[in-house]
């Protein structure tokens, strides 16, 4: 009790100390004492006597007791602190605080270390080299070590070369904590120089320098350079131990391809009479399966479990990994309850693991089976899990089902990544759900989350459906314009079909542009669109453009690209060059659909090229394409146009055999086919099948009947015709009054009455 009383006194005269962990009393009187400094403006050193005192008081206190009891007195820093009066020592950083003493702040530094401080405990090297105080080399030693810790493998260097040119010189301790400072920050040249100079200095080399040195060059990922340090200290006599082996095997997974000197190591390993640990066992299994050696993989798990050796979770997750890979999912539950059965607890990566493979394949039912049974188990799931849960439901559409986890994802805090929203919004694509895709967009907007490319262009297709195509482009834009995103073909292809649908053709051009000067290959899909941008919007000549660039380019066309050029070249009247595009359809082996044969026929008729049609009309026969009902009418008119009636008959009879129903304009052809060969009666007959057929006939049908009929000299029948067109309510036209002049000219007492009525009706 007097002991205590007394340590309680001196605490008194000091200050107190609330809340404050055990060991960490020199922490906070550096955090106090440096806020001090800076509330008076003023530099001190801080009194290592007194302070000496405060930490022995307060070791004894806490060792008498527990908890520290609620009494208070003012925190008196001043009593701590004396002036700092060195002119010749200048502070950039301001007011601040001074240990002069070398043990001293070695003993701070180490209770920052221990408390997460990494960067105040340097500061406080620092400050003590600044103010002229000689640290001692255990202090170099945890600065350099601190250097580590912060990664700043810089100042790990510059620190061991003070201590080279300024002492105390570096011993391997120092040297070691330097090479994994370097190792740490990804510095393997630096490292390769420090060891260079340890090897060059009196320091003794140990299996455990080589192996500080291997480890280092494994974390910077120069497995390469780590086997050929392992030659250099076999040559040099030094005897490897088990942690060498471990390592170089770990060395030889990294490198690939090197699974026989892995093995070769292990059983020198086992002839030296070092036992493998789990360590190594994994390090061959890890070798084994990224080597694709299923078999031997299963022969080193299998001479393990035989062994003293007991696998622990990682093993089998090497295990699980390796039949994932191959596929055996059937393999992957019974691992499981061995795992249970042999006292291995599942972790995080042990399930995920399990749920990507059943993911893989689409089997959502197992997935989420499994995500409830690592709930109830207490193992939590991460952002990989929640996202290949996911993944397995959208696999199979079962996008509702997904939503579901995510859902559960918000609810359990989990953070989420651009995959797992890719897989969010690839759930809302299939629902259907544009809106709630836009809201996911801004989402990720908001917490600076950068999707993937397929995250990316669902969002362009939602916008397009929404029917904001500047949204559109605009997320495009920002794709391409991003360096983590790799902006490939697909995602051109895909603004192009926003672009085609909302009639953007000047964007589709551009868009081509920027693919050709960062050299992506434009595919059949990317010409076929831009050509149907520019034929949709009447720019021919740039579609034709597009379409002979593919063809310098020997791209591969499709159906489609060749239909889109076909209709260009017919708007333009190129029919010499759409002629040349069937034959090289011919030559690629590409059979025109009825549509490409319907344009390009079309466009021969209009021109009066009847040849090339009938021509064209033949190989669609010959190619066993059936015409559709516009291109059947082009090639009746065709054939009536060059007096070739009986055939523009033969097409009417093929059209009804074939199911095509004809139309107005069919019978329309084929009477003025019968009519400009002087056939009135089969003209007669046409037009009564049509009235049969429920088609009424118009005042083209009427016109061309009373030609037909008039050339025959059927005085009777065009009289029929015209009191038919009276009761039909159809007007008469100036084509039916200059055909029934003609038409009566042998009787002209006829011909003026019937004139004279037809006139009144026309004005009437």
């Amino acid at each position: 009790m007097r002991a205590r009383e007394t340590t309680r006194r001196s605490l008194a005269l000091l200050f107190e100390l609330p809340n404050v962990q055990i060991g960490r009393a020199h922490a906070f009187v550096w955090t106090k004492a440096k806020s001090y400094s800076s509330s008076t403006g003023n530099s001190f050193v801080l009194h290592q006597k007194r302070l000496s005192v405060y930490c022995a008081a307060n070791k004894a206190f806490t060792s008498g007791v527990r908890r520290r009891p609620a009494w208070s007195t003012d925190l008196h820093l001043p009593s701590l602190l004396l002036p700092f009066s060195n002119k010749k020592f200048h502070v950039d950083t301001g007011p601040t605080v001074i240990l002069a003493d070398s043990e001293q702040t070695h003993l701070l530094m180490l209770r920052l270390r221990d408390s997460g401080d990494y960067k105040a405990a340097l500061d406080l090297f620092e400050n003590l080299i600044a103010s002229g105080g000689q640290p001692e080399a255990d202090v170099y030693t945890s600065a350099i070590s601190l250097c580590g810790l912060l990664k700043d493998a810089k100042k790990a260097v510059r620190i061991l070369e003070k201590m080279r040119k300024e002492g105390p010189e570096p011993d391997l301790i120092a040297y070691n904590a330097t090479i994994t400072a370097c190792g740490r920050s990804d510095m393997w040249q630096e490292l390769l120089k420090v060891f260079n100079e340890m090897m060059r200095s009196n320091i003794t080399l140990t299996a455990g320098s080589y192996n500080q040195v291997i480890a280092a060059l494994l974390k910077c990922k120069q497995s390469i350079r780590a086997l050929e340090v392992l030659e250099e200290m076999i040559g040099k006599g030094i005897q490897p131990d088990g942690l060498t082996y471990t390592t170089a095997i770990s060395a030889c997974g990294a490198v690939g391809n090197r699974k026989d000197r892995a093995f070769g190591m292990f059983d020198r390993m086992k002839k030296e009479g070092f036992s493998p640990d789990v360590v190594t066992y994994n390090a061959l299994l890890t070798v084994c399966s990224k080597a694709k050696e299923w078999s031997r993989l299963l022969n080193v798990f299998e001479e393990m479990k035989h062994s003293a050796v007991k696998p622990d979770v990682e093993t089998y997750n090497i295990i699980l990994s390796s039949f994932a890979k191959q596929r055996e999912l059937y393999k992957l539950t019974p691992i499981l309850d061995e795992m249970k059965n042999m006292g291995v607890d599942p972790d995080t990566v042990t399930y995920n693991t399990i749920i990507s493979a059943y993911g893989a394949k689409g089997q959502w039912q197992h997935t989420l089976k499994l995500l409830k049974q690592m709930r109830e188990t207490g193992v939590s799931p991460d952002t990989i899990t929640y996202s290949a849960a996911m993944s397995a439901c959208v696999r199979s559409h079962q996008w509702q089902n997904a939503l579901d986890v995510y859902h559960l994802m918000r609810k359990n805090r989990c953070h989420l990544d651009g995959i797992a929203f890719g897989v969010v919004i690839y759930a809302y694509r299939q629902g259907g759900k544009w809106h709630d895709i836009i809201r996911i967009w801004d989402e990720t907007l908001k917490c600076n989350v950068i999707l993937n490319l397929r995250g990316h262009l669902h969002v362009i297709q939602a916008f397009s459906h929404l029917n904001e195509p500047e949204k559109a482009i605009e997320v495009f834009n920002s794709l391409s314009q991003r360096n983590t995103v790799r902006v490939t073909r697909l995602a051109f292809n895909q603004i192009l079909t926003v672009c085609e649908k909302h009639s953007r053709w000047q964007d589709c051009l551009r868009y081509f542009d920027e693919m050709t000067s960062l050299k992506i290959e434009p595919d059949v899909l990317t010409y076929s669109t831009i050509i149907s941008a520019c034929d949709k919007a009447g720019r021919w000549k740039e579609s034709l453009k597009i379409f002979q660039y593919m063809a310098e380019n020997e791209t591969n066309s499709s159906i489609l690209t060749y239909g889109n050029s076909i209709s260009s070249f017919a708007k333009c009247g190129k029919l010499d060059q759409l002629m040349k595009t069937f034959e090289a359809m011919s030559q690629h082996g590409l059979t025109p659909d009825p549509a490409t044969f319907g344009v390009a026929i079309s466009a021969c008729v209009k021109r009066q090229n009847y040849s090339s049609a009938l021509q064209l009309f033949d190989k669609m026969n010959a190619l066993n394409v059936i015409p559709s009902l516009p291109t059947y009418n082009s090639i009746i008119s065709a054939y009536g146009s060059r007096g070739q009636y009986r055939k523009a008959l033969q097409v009417l009879d093929e059209m009804k055999h074939r199911g095509v129903g004809p139309d107005l304009l069919s019978y329309t052809y084929a009477i003025r086919a019968c009519a400009k060969a002087g056939k009135g009666n089969l003209a007669l007959r046409l037009l009564r099948t049509m009235q049969n057929n429920g088609i009424s006939p118009n005042i083209r049908c009427f016109n061309a009947a009373i030609l037909a009929c008039g050339k025959q000299k059927n005085h009777r029948a065009v009289l029929q015709l015209l009191d038919e067109m009276n009761r039909s309510f159809i007007v008469p036209n100036r084509e039916t009054l200059h055909r029934t002049e003609l038409a009566l000219k042998h009787v002209p007492q006829t011909q003026s009455s019937v004139l004279r009525n037809l006139q009144a009706k026309m004005n009437t």
